[in-house]
């Protein structure tokens, strides 16, 4: 397999941005520095295309990243213009180009000046794409500090702005250390300062996490229902205060209600300090420690695929058969749903390694069939005895039956599990205690339920058969539920192993019936 080479980034904002963006959206799904070959220079290198771009699922987030100074010693309105125009304005012409060039050609898009490496991920079809433009613009924040006498120094989200409005003096919407709606006649365009994305990326990061946000804050902005936010995080600091039923963050009001059709809300500075200061935020935060386990386990395949080390298990197997779409699922689950995948899948590894066995499979189903895909994941440790193979091809027969078993694995679940959209299986050698990641190989497989014809349900029951594999329903399967915001008993159990829970259950059980029955 060929390496897939990346971008670093021209600048210290670039390489910063970029670095950032990777542990937010994961490797596979962002690349720095692409290029489009409308133009070619002397030197045979194409056009820049953007700074960065994340492709995952149906979203694409094209990203502009400015490194300006701060004009220094001029009156602050001709500062604020100048530098908007140069910072923003020239980023919200490259994203508006960029968006362009996407819809014209979707397929010339590249990783390298020369355009001979093509971006390896493909985009949604139009039909279902989502393009996010995003600026990212550095050297005004200590400018803004001083002006507002402001801790933070991130802009004023000022929705009453549009266009023009942001250096026109004489417009009654103009203010410096303000944006609302840079790009009022094109696609939104998202600008943020370099410490509101920090932010935001620190709360939100996952690539849904993301996307849910910059679309809601497009609606809440566009749709007239906000007036002023006191700055970015504030901002966002509302966002995560209010839960619809489904369980998503939106711009609400109390109790969780809709914000009135003509009412244009006003959010004070402060807001993300007094969020930060809440318990149950804190918790949140411990909490979500567990959910990086499946982070991990998503970037021990991707590494793979970037270093040009990962090995098909199949013959002409292409790339992303057997990866980038069952990696895709795995990235597209936010961060709550991963806090509860990654307990799931330590406690798994736990498990097995307590087992013995040579084969020890976990299966973790939905939560609920919500909207949206409704995905499976099935964990298998199936230890490789070199006695058992060394006669018939080694470790790479042990490979091929491996992935046999995955296949089957997953269609034996989802010929069980109807409303399943996807069920992806993640292999890996016998279980050692030092962790997953610490064995030879992994191997993973994604597949989407089949037609259950005759000859689907006899290859499902053939294989349960040939592999000794029993139904999934005669198996534990592992469902949990998972509140964003635990309580602090939440987070410190959660870390235990089941014997030391329920001996605290049991313990816990003593106490309170003393308590009830004094002597």
């Amino acid at each position: 397999m060929a390496i897939i080479p990346r971008g670093l980034g021209f600048t210290q904002s670039e390489t910063r941005l970029i670095s950032l963006a990777e542990r937010t959206f994961l490797d596979l799904w962002s690349y720095g520095n692409t290029y489009i070959d409308k133009k070619q220079h002397e030197s045979g290198s194409g056009k820049e295309f953007c700074d960065l771009l994340v492709v995952c699922g149906d979203d694409i987030i094209i990203f502009s990243d400015k490194l300006i100074q701060w004009p220094v010693a001029i009156d602050i309105n001709l500062a604020w213009s100048r530098w908007y125009k140069r910072a923003i304005g020239n980023s919200v012409k490259q994203i508006n180009g960029a968006i362009r060039w996407i819809e014209k050609f979707p397929d010339r898009i590249f990783l390298d000046a020369a355009c001979t490496i093509k971006l390896p991920i493909k985009l949604p079809p139009a039909s279902r794409r989502r393009i996010h433009g995003v600026v990212i613009s550095n050297g005004s924040n200590e400018a803004c500090r001083k002006h507002f006498d402001d801790v933070s120094g991130t802009f004023i989200v000022n929705a009453f702005a549009k266009g023009d409005d942001h250096t026109n003096t004489n417009s009654r919407h103009y203010m410096p250390f303000s944006v609302g709606d840079a790009n009022p006649d094109g696609a939104f365009v998202h600008v943020f300062d370099t410490l509101g994305f920090e932010t935001i990326c620190k709360e939100l990061d996952t690539i849904t996490d993301f996307t849910n946000y910059i679309n809601k804050r497009e609606r809440f902005i566009r749709n007239g229902q906000l007036a002023m936010a006191a700055g970015e995080e504030d901002l966002l600091a509302h966002y995560l205060s209010y839960t619809k039923r489904n369980g998503e963050h939106d711009f609400l009001i109390g109790n969780s209600k809709a914000i009135p059709r003509k009412t244009k809300l006003v959010i004070e500075g402060g807001k993300y300090d007094h969020l930060k200061a809440i318990p149950a935020f804190q918790h949140r935060r411990l909490a979500n420690r567990i959910s990086y386990a499946w982070d991990d386990l998503v970037s021990l395949f991707t590494k793979h695929i970037i270093g040009g080390t990962n090995v098909a298990i199949y013959e002409n197997q292409p790339l992303g058969t057997f990866g980038e779409p069952a990696l895709r699922l795995m990235a597209l689950e936010n961060r709550t749903r991963r806090r509860m995948l990654g307990y799931h899948l330590v406690q798994a590894h736990k498990s097995a390694v307590e087992s013995g066995q040579d084969r020890f499979t976990r299966t973790l189903m939905p939560l609920d069939y919500g909207s949206g895909a409704n995905v499976a994941y099935i964990i298998l440790f199936l230890t490789y005895k070199p006695e058992k193979f060394q006669s018939d091809g080694g470790y790479d027969t042990y490979r091929r039956l491996r992935a046999r078993y995955l296949e089957a694995l997953c269609f034996s679940v989802s010929y069980e599990y109807r409303r399943l959209t996807h069920v992806v299986a993640i292999g890996f050698d016998g279980p050692t205690p030092s962790g997953i990641g610490s064995t030879s190989s992994e191997d993973i497989v994604a597949i989407e339920p089949p037609d259950w014809t005759e000859d689907a349900i006899k290859f499902v029951m053939e294989e349960r058969q040939a592999l000794n594999i029993k139904s999934p329903k005669e198996l534990e399967n592992k469902r949990s539920t998972v509140s964003e915001f635990p309580t602090r008993e939440y987070v410190e159990t959660s870390s235990m192993s089941r014997q030391e829970r329920r001996a605290l259950q049991r313990k816990n059980r003593k106490n309170n019936d003393f308590s009830r029955n004094p002597t």
